[in-house]
């Protein structure tokens, strides 16, 4: 019996976190941030009785800052399809939050503002979600909340704009073998020579 438990005292916690592990895996934690500050968000908004959920509010904070602005710009901006944005912005003009006018250039857009009555629920829900903000944030300092909002900026950067131009990740290994390494080595000889 000794035996036994000094062999699974002495066997090493595979358990402790390890680089490969999924739950470390940054696409992991990302999404598993996005899903708890939603999910926190959501709550304190349902304590405060707010009436709106996470979705709501962004496409309410969308108008206020960019007046005019169409439902696909909005869904675009929120991360959500078309189809679920519509049903947000029809549910927050049925409250009186939003309206919509016709876009003076294309029939087919309408172009969605903020009422003061949704500035003023926008403004209720903010006050509910800050202390979610609040206590998320609370771990860092400002240095390294102004290096966490670039470092999360670059990771956008780097997947909108020119991921296809990104040069070769380096690796340790060399990708050629030594064989094909020494010619290529030996051709800038080659050519210096003929200059």
């Amino acid at each position: 019996m000794k035996a036994s438990s000094s062999r699974s005292a002495a066997r090493p916690n595979t358990r402790e976190t390890s680089p490969d592990a999924p739950e470390e895996h940054l696409g992991y934690l990302l999404k598993r941030l996005q899903h708890s500050m939603r999910q926190a968000v959501d709550a304190a908004m349902r304590e405060a009785d707010v009436g709106l959920s996470f979705a709501h509010i962004v496409a309410l904070f969308g108008i206020s800052h960019h007046p005019g602005v169409s439902g696909a710009h909005i869904a675009k901006r929120a991360m959500v399809t078309a189809q679920t944005i519509n049903t947000i912005l029809r549910r927050l003009e049925k409250e009186g939050c939003v309206e919509r006018r016709p876009h003076p250039d294309n029939r087919r857009v309408d172009c969605w503002f903020i009422t003061d009555s949704g500035r003023a629920r926008m403004h209720q829900a903010r006050a509910a979600a800050d202390p979610v903000w609040a206590r998320m944030l609370a771990p860092f300092a400002a240095g390294e909340l102004a290096q966490l909002r670039s470092l999360l900026k670059r990771c956008i950067a780097g997947l909108e704009t020119g991921c296809h131009e990104a040069p070769p990740i380096q690796t340790a290994v060399p990708a050629r073998s030594s064989g094909s390494r020494r010619r290529s080595q030996a051709t800038p000889q080659k050519d210096t020579k003929g200059k």
